[in-house]
């Protein structure tokens, strides 16, 4: 009998401290160490951001994303073009419904031998992809690997997506922002943060704006003190009168 998968929700306090942690990285390099703890912090077996729009003239040596797979593995999937015929980028390039690896046709030799060899790299037996659309349709994708293959199966898999979708949005932002593909003033907030804010608006109380988001007290501050971090203000009253000044609530 198969040993039956854990559970790789995020504890709230986990959660708040991996998007202050990717809201406030400074370079490239501390956001992939901030991704490759990711794993330890949730007990999934890896994580993949893979940024898929256009990248400027210059940026070439930018790196296309971030992993905690294999170096090894990374040069080996480069150097043989996969990207090109990868069925797991084909299907984010066309669809923004998150999907289940499981659910991919596999069509081909080439494929075939994709899949093969990521088995043997030990990528992981199964996976859940996430589409990430940012501001101006910037288009990423982000993928949780698990070592159980049914790991993302059945009703849990909600719970998963709610979950790992939110740090898939903070991470495709962070990335944006620190190669100079999306400016700082132009991050635009989150409909969580935007959420939170309007209520706070509305002259609500932590507690009651946690129970009407039925989230967590601490996660709907750390939304709210994100909002004031994007919006370039100090405290909440001033947050509410820029947000409105530019009509997002």
């Amino acid at each position: 009998m198969k040993p039956k998968p854990p559970s790789f929700l995020i504890a709230p306090a986990t959660m708040q401290a991996l998007i202050t942690r990717i809201t406030e990285a400074t370079s490239l390099a501390e956001l992939q160490a901030i991704v490759a703890d990711i794993p330890h912090k949730t007990g999934v077996q890896n994580i993949v951001y893979h940024y898929l729009g256009q990248q400027p003239d210059g940026a070439s040596e930018t790196p296309r994303g971030l992993t905690t797979y294999a170096d090894e593995w990374v040069t080996h999937y480069i150097a043989k073009g996969y990207v090109h015929y990868d069925p797991v980028i084909r299907r984010a390039e066309t669809s923004l419904v998150p999907f289940d690896w499981g659910e991919l046709s596999i069509d081909g030799d080439d494929q075939k031998k994709l899949f093969k060899e990521a088995t043997d790299f030990n990528l992981g037996a199964t996976g859940l992809s996430m589409p990430v659309r940012g501001l101006g349709g910037a288009k990423a994708l982000f993928t949780i690997t698990s070592e159980y293959a049914k790991a993302f199966s059945g009703p849990i898999r909600i719970d998963y997506l709610r979950e790992y979708q939110v740090l898939g949005v903070y991470v495709h932002e962070a990335y944006m922002r620190l190669t100079g593909l999306m400016k700082a003033e132009h991050q635009h907030l989150s409909q969580a943060e935007l959420a939170s804010l309007k209520l706070a608006a509305d002259g609500l109380p932590g507690p009651v704006i946690a129970q009407k988001l039925k989230l967590p007290e601490s996660v709907v501050r750390l939304y709210i003190r994100l909002a004031r971090h994007k919006l370039f203000v100090a405290d909440t009253s001033a947050a509410i009168e820029k947000a409105r000044a530019l009509g997002l609530i």
